[in-house]
């Protein structure tokens, strides 16, 4: 089950027995569970009618006394157990036979084994929802989303270099937080603000100021931010990894069809970016991309083998993949 999937459910008023909620994007997980909780609990019922533990300190017999406890307010009491040992005999003899007076929810983040019994019976009896981390474009749109809900616009080259300077939709909403409380109300959020409120995003904002410059053409602009991020300790590797995207993106737009209706959800980029890189990919053959992609793995091999230094190694890459474009940009 996906998320929007658990909230139409849950809005359509069916309440599972137990759930997982399991994944890196703990936001989302803290999202799910109150929304299961406002389903099933009013205010005045979860003084009576909720539990909350850490899977450390809950003794297999406080779950089955609790969950077999009636409610006093509610259609069902409600046990959040966060970080649950799943594979615990207790848990499992639960699951066998879930109480109709209780519903069970679990947190979990790592590795799940989804060939263990507990997660088998956790797919038979109830609902088990993954929270994968959003990608760059996705959390982009969900943090303009929150913003909105603030109040407030957030411009898109904003919202992109707030999502890769958080990294996570958990610490995006506390940036967010951050850059709200600092302006005035009403006015809109602008990459400006996010630069100059949220420090690592002006190292986030350089190194896609580096690969536009080099998917648009401009060799000299591209190697002056590429000398200040490996001054900045940016990681040799890390700078080629985006190098290698950009060209991807390029070469998948090419496939896609420039002008496709389709290229933002297919390259999963919000709208204005994927219009970028299709003028970009514009400047290039599709062979030409995929001679650049080429070179760049001749990169990667020369600086993971020492065939010489990182700076040289870079800036070669970068002059000999605006050669192969077409035309200036």
């Amino acid at each position: 089950m996906t998320w929007p999937e658990l909230l139409q459910e849950l809005s359509a008023g069916h309440v599972a027995p137990v759930y997982l909620l399991y994944g890196e994007e703990k936001y989302l997980v803290a999202q799910a569970v109150q929304a299961i909780k406002e389903s099933l609990l009013s205010p005045e019922a979860e003084p009576f009618d909720y539990q909350e533990f850490a899977g450390d300190d809950l003794a297999p017999e406080s779950l089955l006394v609790l969950a077999g406890t009636p409610p006093v307010l509610s259609p069902r009491r409600l046990i959040l157990v966060k970080n649950a040992r799943l594979e615990i005999d207790a848990l499992v003899g639960y699951l066998e036979n879930p109480s109709p007076a209780a519903c069970l929810v679990l947190t979990a983040t790592g590795n799940i084994d989804k060939r263990g019994k507990a997660f088998r019976l956790l797919q038979k009896v109830g609902r088990c929802v993954e929270f994968e981390p959003l990608k760059p474009g996705a959390l982009a749109r969900w943090l303009a989303q929150e913003a909105q809900r603030m109040g407030r616009r957030m411009e898109g080259p904003a919202a992109m270099a707030l999502a890769q300077a958080a990294g996570n939709l958990q610490q995006g909403v506390l940036e967010l937080a951050k850059v709200d409380l600092y302006l005035p109300p009403g006015k809109p959020i602008t990459l400006k603000e996010v630069q100059a409120l949220v420090p690592s995003a002006l190292a986030s904002d350089a190194i896609f100021q580096m690969v536009d410059a080099l998917g648009s053409g401009r060799a000299e602009v591209a190697i002056g931010l590429c000398r200040r991020l490996l001054a900045q300790g940016e990681s040799p590797l890390g700078i080629l990894g985006m190098m290698v995207r950009q060209f991807r993106l390029i070469l998948q737009a090419h496939l896609t069809g420039l002008e496709s209706p389709d290229l933002p959800s297919i390259l999963r980029l919000p709208p204005f970016v994927a219009r970028k890189v299709a003028r970009q990919a514009a400047r290039f053959s599709r062979e030409g991309a995929a001679e650049v992609l080429e070179l760049f793995l001749q990169t990667d091999v020369d600086l993971k083998t020492g065939a010489g230094p990182p700076p040289f190694l870079l800036e070669r890459a970068i002059w000999a993949a605006v050669k192969r474009g077409k035309r200036e940009g």
